[in-house]
C-alpha cells in the first residue's frame, strides 16, 4: 500500500515519520478557505477535504492511504489567523497573540483504498497556547530569523524562544501541524486494512 501525505510542509513530513517509516508527499494545488462565519472545526476539516480530494484524483494506486491536514490559529476574540501575506501582516499577527492565549485547530482528512473497499475519516484537534508579553524588537528578531509566511499565525512553536511560551494545553504536535496522538489512534483502528507497519508512539 502506498502512503501519501498531501502536503509539502517539512514540519508535517517530520511529524508523520513518527508513525510511518516511509511515505511519499504530493502537495495539493488548492486555495485554502478562510471564512469566519463557518465554525473553525468545520472550516479546517473542509480545507483538509479539499486537499485530500485534489491529491486523490491525481493518483491511480490500487491500494493507498492519503492523509491531508489544515491548520489555523484562532485568537481569543475569534479572529482567524492563517498564513500571513507579508512581514507587516506577520508582525500584526504576533502582536495580537502577545500576552494572550489562542487556539490552534488542525483538521485531518484521510482516505484508504484497498482492493475490497474505500473508507474516509476526518476529525479536528484543538490546542490552546499561552504567549508571554512580547516586545516589538522580539517579534522583529524572530521574523528576521525565520520564515513566517508558510505558517498559520506567523509562527512555528518549535522555533520560538522558550520564554515566549507560558504553557500549552493539548497536543504540541497539533500546534506544529499534525496531531500525532489522535491520528495514530484513528489509524490503528484500520491497521488490518492498511496492511502497513505503524510505529509505536
Amino acid at each position: 500500500m502506498k502512503i501519501i501525505l498531501a502536503s509539502s510542509s517539512p514540519r508535517r513530513v517530520e511529524l508523520l515519520q513518527n508513525i510511518f517509516p516511509a511515505f511519499n508527499c504530493f502537495p495539493p494545488e488548492v486555495k485554502e478557505v478562510q471564512n469566519e462565519s463557518i465554525p473553525v472545526e468545520t472550516l479546517v476539516i473542509n480545507n483538509a477535504h479539499l486537499k485530500l480530494n485534489d491529491v486523490w484524483q491525481k493518483l491511480s494506486f490500487k491500494e493507498m492511504l492519503v492523509i491531508a491536514a489544515d491548520t489555523i490559529v484562532l485568537t481569543r476574540k475569534g479572529k482567524i489567523l492563517g498564513k500571513p501575506r507579508g512581514y507587516e501582516e506577520a508582525f500584526s499577527f504576533l502582536k495580537l497573540l502577545s500576552g494572550d492565549f489562542h487556539y490552534v485547530i488542525t483538521g485531518i482528512s484521510f482516505a484508504t483504498q484497498t482492493l475490497k473497499q474505500c473508507t474516509r475519516k476526518s476529525f479536528a484537534e484543538n490546542s490552546t497556547v499561552y504567549f508571554s508579553k512580547l516586545s516589538s524588537s522580539q517579534i522583529d528578531q524572530y521574523l528576521q530569523q525565520f520564515n513566517p509566511l508558510d505558517k498559520a499565525g506567523a509562527y512555528g512553536i518549535q522555533e520560538l524562544p522558550p520564554k515566549w511560551i507560558e504553557k500549552v494545553e493539548g497536543s504540541i504536535s497539533n500546534v506544529i501541524g499534525l496531531p500525532l496522538e489522535t491520528l495514530h489512534r484513528e489509524l490503528l483502528v484500520q491497521r488490518d486494512a492498511l496492511n502497513v507497519p505503524l510505529n509505536l508512539l
